[in-house]
C-alpha cells in the first residue's frame, strides 16, 4: 500500500479514457478515433515513457 508519497508507474491511456467517461451515461461509446489528447499518451506508451501517478490510500 501506498501512503500518497511513493509513485508507480501508471496506464495513462486507461486513466484518460476512464477520465473521459466520468459523468457520462453510464452507456458503452464505440471511439471511432482517438480522443483529442490521447494520441500523445499512446504514443508515449509505446515508446514506454514512465508515467509516475500518486496513489493515495
Amino acid at each position: 500500500m501506498l501512503d500518497g508519497t511513493e509513485a508507480e508507474e501508471a496506464n495513462a491511456c486507461a486513466d484518460f479514457l476512464a477520465n473521459l467517461g466520468v459523468g457520462g451515461s453510464g452507456e458503452a461509446a464505440v471511439l471511432n478515433a482517438l480522443p483529442v489528447g490521447l494520441s500523445n499518451l499512446f504514443l508515449a506508451d509505446l515508446r514506454g515513457v514512465p508515467m509516475p501517478r500518486m496513489v493515495l490510500s
